[in-house]
């Protein structure tokens, strides 16, 4: 785990006698090189990167530039930049134009990395090239023997978490099965994997508990109510973080899964430059949120659930393992690679609903499961089935 901004004694400083040579002065007073030396360091311990495969001052040659500029920092994997990285002194504040300087130098035909990195210190900032566009992501990866690497058990564990849910990949689920169905979904979103560890927690959240009242919203009004309410909390604290004061929540279930949806509505048309998993993950909130308000005025009876709802979950799941595994989702029109994903799914599925027939849906769990937890004063709590 990468550690906070340190001084790096003078004595370590690596690459010292090159950035001399480039600079022609010595690098000691210079606020960014200390940033420099720091990150140089936490990629070596941190992320497992070996001082053979960093390089610094790369000159690169910018169009109209007429001497070629240098890249602060980059990391190499078969002699090519895989990494670029851009250090400003501690006290750099213009951390958007640092990241475009960043993405610049990566995106130089000479250059080609995949990803971008800025930091001054406190800021630690990452695009990766997916798909022809630079997106934000939570970190760069974890390199070993100089290749990128993941934990193969948390893989795992997050293909078990997703393949209830890929089972009905692009599939109408009939209204009998939704709540199994959002059930699955609930548990998806749950807790951090490997495919949504890149989504704000607070989102995750949201999602997770919009999904408790959906799979089980005629259970007793105290626990949807809480649960909804809680869902619109995760919302206040991610837009407050952002500068925004929403007033997500108030009033009994219907009003606040209305006006969650209507203020989410609005928030999204200016939410398009947020990091890209956190804008899908609010559209999969809200179209849950839609499919929720569309209940209400009936006996609160189970629709079936359509591209409405899918195909906010399928562009969710596309974009989080295109980020994480350089992998894609069947096309929507290949029937046949989908039929695959399905049969390949089918006993995730089976065993999701094995373990759903000890605690069916209805208001009995829902009503034990609430009363218990307040009696705890753990209410939801995230490291308990409540």
């Amino acid at each position: 785990m990468r550690t906070s901004y340190y001084e790096v004694p003078s004595r370590a400083w690596l690459f010292r006698q090159a950035i001399c040579q480039e600079q022609a002065t010595e690098p000691i007073g210079m606020p960014e090189e200390h940033v420099r030396q720091w990150c140089l360091h936490e990629l070596i311990r941190a992320y497992g990167v070996s001082v053979c495969r960093l390089d610094v001052e790369w000159a690169v040659k910018v169009a109209r530039e007429r001497k070629p500029n240098r890249i602060d920092i980059v990391v190499l994997i078969n002699g090519k930049p895989y990494i670029v990285i851009e250090c400003k002194a501690r006290s750099e504040t213009q951390h958007e134009a640092a990241m475009s300087q960043a993405v610049s130098y990566a995106s130089l035909p000479d250059v080609n990395a995949e990803f971008a990195m800025y930091t001054n210190g406190d800021v630690w900032w990452v695009r990766r090239y997916v798909r022809g566009q630079w997106i934000p992501i939570p970190d760069i990866p974890m390199l070993q023997d100089n290749k990128p690497t993941g934990d193969w058990r948390d893989v795992l564990l997050a293909v078990d978490r997703i393949a209830p849910v890929l089972f009905w990949l692009d599939a109408v689920v009939p209204a009998k099965t939704v709540p199994r169905y959002f059930g699955a979904l609930q548990e998806f979103f749950h807790a951090e994997n490997e495919i949504t560890s890149g989504a704000d927690r607070r989102l995750l959240w949201t999602a997770d508990h919009v999904l408790r009242v959906l799979s089980d919203v005629n259970s007793h009004p105290n626990y949807t109510g809480e649960k909804m309410s809680h869902a619109c909390d995760g919302l206040n604290r991610y837009w407050k973080e952002r500068g925004i004061e929403p007033s997500f929540g108030g009033g009994d279930l219907w009003d606040m899964a209305h006006h969650a949806w209507a203020d989410l509505s609005n928030l999204l048309d200016g939410a398009r430059d947020t990091v890209s998993l956190d804008y899908q993950a609010m559209r999969v909130i809200q179209a849950l949120l839609s499919y929720l308000n569309g209940m209400k005025g009936r006996r609160v009876q189970y629709q079936d659930v359509g591209t409405e709802v899918q195909t906010e979950i399928r562009a969710f799941i596309d974009l989080a393992i295109t980020i994480r595994f350089n992998a894609r989702l069947p096309d929507i029109q290949d029937k046949i690679l989908i039929g695959d994903v399905r049969d390949f799914c089918k006993a995730g599925w089976e065993q999701h609903l094995k373990k759903d027939q000890e605690w069916p849906p209805g208001s009995l769990r829902a009503c034990l499961s609430y009363w218990a937890h307040r009696a705890m004063g753990r209410t939801g709590c995230r490291d308990i089935d409540c």
